[in-house]
């Protein structure tokens, strides 16, 4: 289950590091070979909020394999573009229906044994990211504990200390996987944290709640997609360094927010003797 859900979100960011090879093979500029970036991500947010909520009405494996299919139709749509409108067809049908991943997650939580859901939540969610399986599974585990502020409250944190290391990046190679591998580990930690959490709000919901989530989640990616390109195209790469740490400094106002939240949040009334 995490193999396949590796597979259907790697499908959604093949084009990522192709981006120049993009611009250079259908001669666009890399502004514009940027833009499907985006649209991967609002497509994927589209798919989020109209197609994962049928897993909780639909035979899940067979959706799952309808999407898979229709997913790697997009890859190979976008495989043989010759022009950019046909790559960016592909990439948007690539996006809607890899959202295949995010109906394995809720099915792990709910073949998961009681109590081990965020453990399980962790292991799917690991195949997302390969290169930093460890790290996601030890967020699930630390969710499956109860550690769910303790999770995001580091994982915040290092957001923002990554953001240092990128910056450096700019000038040494070695500081910039530093930094991109920091900021990953954080963000699926954050990541998986959440999803533990909301699993437990309504357990017979799952797909539709993790529709939502993740509908804002890739919203909010989308966005910041867009924000980081424009802030390429206007400063280079100080200005999106100093985007990103704008980013992560509200990340850091919305857990102090939070915290207070769960401070002010009374404690459950003791049952009758």
């Amino acid at each position: 289950m995490a193999v396949a859900c590796g597979l259907c979100a790697g499908a959604n960011y093949f084009n990522q590091p192709l981006l120049h090879s993009i611009a250079v093979h259908l001669q666009v500029s890399e502004g514009t070979a940027a833009l499907t970036v985006t649209f991967a991500q609002v497509a994927y947010a589209v798919g989020l909020l109209l197609l994962v909520p049928l897993g909780d009405k639909l035979e899940r494996r067979r959706l799952i394999a309808t999407l898979m299919v229709l997913a790697a139709a997009g890859l190979f749509l976008s495989g043989f573009a010759d022009r950019f409108a046909l790559l960016a067809l592909g990439t948007l049908m690539t996006g809607l229906f890899s959202v295949a991943a995010q109906v394995l997650v809720p099915m792990a939580a709910a073949l998961a044994a009681p109590g081990r859901s965020g453990q399980a939540v962790g292991l799917v969610m690991s195949g997302l990211l390969t290169g930093i399986l460890a790290a996601r599974s030890v967020a699930g585990l630390l969710s499956g504990l109860g550690r769910e502020q303790l999770t995001t409250r580091v994982s915040v944190l290092l957001v923002l200390a990554s953001w240092a290391a990128l910056w450096l990046g700019g000038t040494s190679i070695a500081w910039f996987l530093v930094g991109m591998l920091a900021i990953d580990l954080a963000l699926q930690g954050v990541h998986i944290s959440n999803q533990n959490v909301i699993y437990q709000l309504a357990p017979e919901a799952r797909s539709r709640l993790n529709a939502v989530y993740m509908t804002t989640y890739f919203t909010g990616a989308a966005l910041g997609s867009a924000l980081g390109s424009a802030a390429w195209q206007r400063g280079g790469w100080s200005a999106a360094c100093l985007a990103g740490v704008g980013v992560a400094g509200l990340n850091a106002l919305a857990m102090v927010h939070d915290a207070r939240l769960a401070r002010g949040t009374p404690a459950p009334a003791a049952p009758p003797a």
